[in-house]
């Protein structure tokens, strides 16, 4: 919430932004507003009333946590308001419930155009709803939309009733951030707790690779080195691919397989989001392991019955976590008197109130604006909801929690009056607010749920430490039930009477409890993989790229053009002259530049292949040596090339040589060039042997790459830059002989400044994109480079020989392409006699 200073800041930011967006909902109604004092105290919610159908629109509403949550909010405002409650009396509030669909960007746009005073972003004519200023806390719904809120408003106190992941818990991150639930990286205490409670030794765990799932790899690990060895885990996670998408039957199943290898683990901890859950409950159906694992879940999973509707026999068995929570009778009570007339909608808009009350009572109401065809029975507008319209659960009851420690900001200290909360001075008001909500305690409904009731605080991570139901899914009769049987809050406490209830692959009860624990003697590691959990991730095969369609087009482009070099090497062999008497010439340079390119086209495969030692090798010695090959025969070219134009003074006058001009020579020169990148190479194989690669966990596989990984992209490239050198001299040189009528040097030129743009673009390719993306840059820097020299010079001097050939020139014209392939005007280093 931004201070008087601010809010021109806030309000310019805030009309910035809904120029460019503006998510407009399926329904008409955005938020729910009840009136307050003339003190003018509001709490504000942003939560998900209805789910998200897009980017933009909202879908279909959320009856179980949503409308539910929003229900006992301002159940807990009216309670307040009315001094209902001895511990939160004296001060009214306002309360405003916001529908953010689920939608984190819907979410952000709403308080921005909040904070700035100007309403809700499309809505009430950008007039106030309740001024950002009287704003004492923020409710927020669901860890994305908590996180985004608090960075939003972070000067603000936003509680949240349902938020529990890892990551915000950083005080770095959200200073002002509290939540009445315990995080993930508690539950994982309470799991453990469990699992020891059984002699449960060794356990399995099962994770994506978003990052809630790394989160929870990470505080597993941590809680594990806390217990001093006392209990061990076999890390196994499930590669979801990017952040955010759910996992796959495929990614489940070979999880559990690899976990179901370890006859001694009979404990496997299910750390994934609620929408996963069903994916591994198939996947356990589908390859028979019903009886296998106790399944340790976490209060994503609860007492959901949509989680295992339909796979029963899969959960069987299944240990969960719930959040201690209590019902309200009184919120019943506060249900049952809302109706249709307006009289008695407490202040739900028309449209929300109308599809609740569709839903709830299976019936159509004609006329709606939002009529639910899928019922055949029509409404009777006048009606009532029946008796439990409202599921109360750990959602509802941390709402009504959420509401009344944060109106705990209303007692000023010892005052209980808004008059001291609304007069508190602007530049100190947001902090005090939040030191009294952070230091506060409550005897919850205390009237209301008698010996039920607990008395709340946060902890100092900013946290409610309320305990956990620990939960056991059995048969009961002919149906399932998820039955109690034990509390945990700090330590596991077995329910008096009750035991857990394990089942065998045909579905009947265990006389005994499965033991999970690493046996006498046996190594625990996990097997065939050393504990490593990438070793879970299925693996590429070797030539997996070159079976897919680009990768086939590749190869083929490179088998060309490896094919048109060898003619071209064969027909110049034969063209050419056997032997140069007395002369000096470039012939072995060009024929070392073809070997080159020859060289450069066969490297691609190493670069179509996933990662091996033998592969690394390959790549990390040969790249390099084969573009100085080339590199070499063309800068030693080009430095004769310039020599000539230099010495001859003018285009078509013949210099003289003594010394290096000889052929040999020459090739000679270019292979000590050479040597100096295959001795750099060596060293490199030497100081870092790549007898091994690392697996990486990229898109849902184990993708192997050359060791070490975090540098090995980089090593390559900087294992280029003594050939790039060499490209770049060469480049000069032969730009210095442009003008001279030898048009070898102005094709060299413009070979050498494609193979300068190649290298360049896979140099940042291969270091700034994505795994996938980087051999295969590589792959097609070469087949640039290659062809593009090959085109330049060398299909270029065919051409030149066949024309020469078909008009039967002279003797002298066919020494002079011989040694230069140029017109009889150029000037051949074949026509300078060897001088000593």
């Amino acid at each position: 919430m931004p201070s008087d200073v601010n809010l021109d800041i806030y309000r310019y930011l805030n009309h910035a932004h809904l120029i460019q967006t503006n998510p407009h909902p399926a329904a008409s109604s955005v938020y729910m507003q009840v009136n307050s004092s003339s003190m003018d105290l509001n709490l504000v919610q942003f939560l998900s009333v209805h789910g998200s159908r897009s980017a933009s629109l909202c879908g279909p509403m959320n009856l179980q946590s949503g409308f539910n949550n929003l229900l006992a909010f301002h159940y807990a405002i009216d309670l307040i308001n009315n001094n209902s409650d001895p511990d939160v009396s004296g001060f009214k509030f306002g309360g405003l419930s916001i529908d953010v669909c689920q939608s984190e960007a819907r979410a952000a746009t709403f308080a921005f155009s909040y904070t700035s005073g100007t309403g809700i972003c499309g809505y009430a004519g950008f007039t106030e709803l309740v001024g950002p200023l009287t704003a004492v806390a923020y409710l927020t719904d669901g860890s994305a939309v908590s996180a985004r809120l608090a960075t939003v408003v972070p000067d603000s106190t936003v509680v949240s009733p349902d938020a529990t992941a890892i990551s915000l818990s950083s005080r770095a991150f959200y200073p002002r951030f509290l939540r009445v639930v315990p995080p993930d990286s508690v539950q994982i205490d309470a799991l453990l707790d469990v699992a020891s409670s059984y002699n449960w030794s060794v356990v399995s765990l099962i994770h994506d690779t978003t990052p809630f799932g790394l989160a929870g790899k990470a505080a597993f690990e941590a809680a594990i080195a806390r217990r001093n060895g006392s209990q061990s885990v076999c890390m196994k996670y499930i590669g979801a691919g990017a952040a955010g998408s759910a996992i796959s039957l495929a990614e489940a199943k070979a999880a559990l397989q690899s976990a179901s290898r370890m006859a001694y683990v009979n404990a496997l901890i299910a750390y994934l989001p609620e929408q996963d859950l069903r994916t591994l409950l198939t996947a356990v159906r589908e390859l028979g392991l019903q009886g296998r694992f106790v399944l340790l879940g976490l209060d994503s999973w609860a007492d959901k019955m949509s989680v295992v509707q339909g796979l029963e026999s899969a959960a069987l068995g299944a240990v969960t976590l719930r959040q201690t929570y209590f019902t309200v009778p009184d919120l019943d009570r506060w249900v049952a008197e809302i109706g249709l007339a307006p009289a008695r909608r407490k202040g739900i808009p028309v449209d929300w109130l109308e599809e609740f009350w569709q839903h709830t009572l299976k019936c159509r109401l004609t006329g709606s604006s939002v009529i639910q065809t899928q019922y055949a029975t029509v409404c009777d507008p006048s009606g009532s909801l029946p008796a439990g319209a409202l599921t109360q659960n750990g959602g509802t009851y941390s709402t009504i929690l959420s509401a009344f420690i944060a109106a705990k900001a209303g007692e000023c200290g010892t005052t209980a009056t808004d008059v001291c909360l609304y007069r508190m001075p602007a530049a100190t008001r947001l902090a005090t607010i939040y030191r009294y909500i952070s230091n506060a305690q409550w005897r919850v409904l205390q009237g209301r749920l008698g010996n039920d009731s607990l008395l709340f605080r946060f902890t100092t991570d900013g946290y409610g430490d309320r305990g956990y139901d620990v939960l056991n899914f059995v048969r009961s009769g002919s149906g399932y039930v998820y039955n109690k049987i034990g509390y945990w809050r700090n330590r596991y406490v077995p329910q008096a009477g009750q035991s857990l209830a394990t089942y065998g692959p045909d579905g009947s009860q265990l006389a005994a409890t499965p033991s999970s624990a690493c046996p006498t003697g046996v190594d625990c590691g996990c097997p065939g993989d050393s504990g490593d959990p990438l070793a879970l991730l299925p693996k590429p095969d070797v030539w997996d790229r070159a079976r897919t369609p680009w990768g086939a087009v590749l190869l083929a482009l490179t088998t060309l053009g490896a094919l048109v070099t060898l003619v071209a090497i064969g027909f110049l062999a034969y063209a050419f002259p056997r032997k140069v008497q007395g002369t000096a010439g470039t012939n072995y340079l060009g024929f070392a530049c073809l070997v080159g390119i020859l060289l450069i086209f066969a490297i691609n495969i190493a670069f179509i292949a996933h990662a091996t030692p033998v592969v690394c090798t390959i790549r990390r010695f040969g790249l390099s040596l084969v573009y100085c090959i080339v590199y070499a025969s063309l800068l030693v070219r080009s430095v004769v090339n310039w020599t000539i134009y230099r010495a001859a003074g003018s285009p078509g006058e013949g210099p003289s040589f003594t010394g290096l001009s000889h052929p040999v020579s020459l090739l000679g020169l270019s292979i000590c060039i050479c040597l100096v990148s295959a001795m750099l190479g060596t060293e490199w194989l030497i100081l870092q042997r790549p007898d091994s690669v690392e697996l990486v966990a990229y898109e849902g596989v184990a993708w192997s790459r050359c060791s070490p990984s975090s540098f090995y992209d980089e090593g390559l490239a900087l294992s280029c830059l003594y050939p790039a050198g060499l490209l770049v001299a060469a480049v000069v040189y032969s730009l210095l002989s442009w003008d001279a009528d030898l048009t070898d040097s102005r094709q060299v030129a413009l070979g050498l400044l494609f193979c300068a743009g190649a290298q360049l673009c896979w140099g940042c390719v291969s270091t700034l994109t994505g795994y996938k993306w980087r051999d295969p840059a590589i792959f097609v820097a070469n087949l640039v480079a290659a062809g593009a020299v090959l085109l330049c010079l060398y299909v270029r001097k065919v051409v030149q020989v066949c024309r020469v050939s078909r008009e039967k020139s002279s003797s002298a014209e066919d020494q002079n392409i011989a040694s230069g392939g140029y017109p009889t005007k150029s000037i051949s280093m074949d026509d300078i006699k060897v001088t000593s």
